[in-house]
């Protein structure tokens, strides 16, 4: 069977959501799909690195790159920064109609992330699926104008608010599947879970980049907190690995802690492949999650992070907000932005340092890309 991933995401690149929609793409390939992927090519990255080499991709994957218009960076042109990438994201989704029109039968699924390409391919294919990570003004629109074109589009949601919204829509319940993010179950299963930590001190743990939606994680004032602790014997000596996902933030925070005089606890490096860095977080004791409180945040993130700390069996420090919230797992120690909140879960988290983990690591593998690719062709396509 063929599936086609038609996005305005750009490849390679080092987001998140890159790397969830390059493994989508690599499990419906395991279940038997002949999966192409048809991607914009509006931003130059710097990487040198093939689309398969930097995903580590076993499998052959199509790619075909469509141009499209690249948005100003000139912070002074907000409206015409937004005006450009409307346009171009109609563009990216002509040119990829007319891509499937004279490539590929309509006995095909699309699987998109964009309501643009919603809204101009919504009735070429036999299946059409459409994931969404927010719901905005112009989303909302799309979606409903689609509807009236198929009522058969199936919808694949992040968050339980975005199920909320669209069953106000009146869509049919069936054609919605709530399935948070997820996380790369098979690398995890290649790991030696019996490599050993170092008893000797303490591995505290960072990996992503330090803004969402261009919104600090204030992860420095975070780093801050466990060293006073540490500083005033309130909590052992520690070590603090941040993994960065791009040199500008790594210039950041060389500068913030060399600012602060801080050296040797804190360490900083590049990101490492998605194999080598679950092996880190095997071997860590504590994962930071600071995710700001937001509107964004609360209703439409879900952190595939989250479910890579808990996989590698964690204690979790993190924010107090919706996406930290939705999952039963012993050991999360959440704050609020302020530092007496910020301390008391840095302590709880010590406190529970030594103490046996009960947790049924089936319920998180339920969260895996692998069972959520099963579940929507399952629930979708057969």
């Amino acid at each position: 069977m063929q599936l086609v991933y038609v996005t305005h995401q750009y490849f390679p690149d080092h987001r998140t959501n890159t790397y969830q929609s390059m493994a989508m793409i690599q499990e419906f390939q395991k279940l038997g799909f002949s999966t192409d992927l048809i991607y914009c090519d509006r931003k130059k990255t710097g990487i040198k690195k093939s689309i398969s080499e930097f995903y580590q991709s076993n499998k052959d994957i199509k790619t075909v790159k469509l141009k499209s218009l690249v948005s100003t960076n000139k912070k002074n042109y907000k409206f015409f920064q937004k005006l450009i990438y409307v346009i171009s994201q109609f563009e990216f989704s002509f040119k990829a109609k007319k891509y499937l029109q004279k490539n590929y039968s309509s006995n095909i699924t699309i699987y998109t992330r964009s309501p643009y390409v919603l809204f101009v391919l919504n009735k070429f294919s036999k299946v059409f699926i459409f994931e969404i990570h927010q719901i905005t003004r112009m989303t909302s629109y799309l979606i409903k104008k689609s509807l009236q074109k198929n009522e058969e589009i199936k919808f694949v949601v992040v968050t339980p608010y975005i199920q909320d919204q669209l069953l106000s829509f009146g869509i049919d319940p069936k054609n919605i599947l709530y399935l948070e993010t997820g996380y790369d179950e098979s690398l995890f299963a290649q790991i030696d879970n019996d490599k050993l930590k170092d008893e000797n001190k303490i591995r505290i743990i960072f990996g992503g980049t330090l803004e969402i939606q261009g919104i600090s994680k204030n992860l420095e004032n975070l780093v801050l907190n466990f060293l006073k602790l540490a500083e005033e014997e309130k909590i052992p000596q520690i070590t603090i690995d941040i993994y960065t996902t791009n040199s500008k933030d790594e210039e950041r925070l060389d500068k913030y802690f060399s600012k602060h005089s801080i050296k040797g606890q804190v360490n900083i490096y590049e990101q490492l492949p998605k194999n080598e860095f679950y092996k880190e977080l095997i071997n860590s004791d504590i994962g930071l999650l600071p995710l700001p409180d937001t509107h964004h945040t609360n209703l439409f993130s879900s952190s595939m992070k989250f479910f890579e700390y808990i996989r590698a069996g964690l204690l979790l420090v993190c924010s107090d907000v919706e996406a930290n919230r939705r999952f039963n797992y012993p050991v999360i120690f959440r704050y609020k932005e302020n530092q007496k909140s910020i301390e008391n879960a840095i302590l709880d988290a010590f406190n529970n340092l030594n103490e046996s983990i009960s947790f049924d690591i089936s319920e998180i593998i339920e969260y895996s890309y692998q069972n959520r690719a099963k579940k929507i062709i399952n629930t979708f396509i057969y």
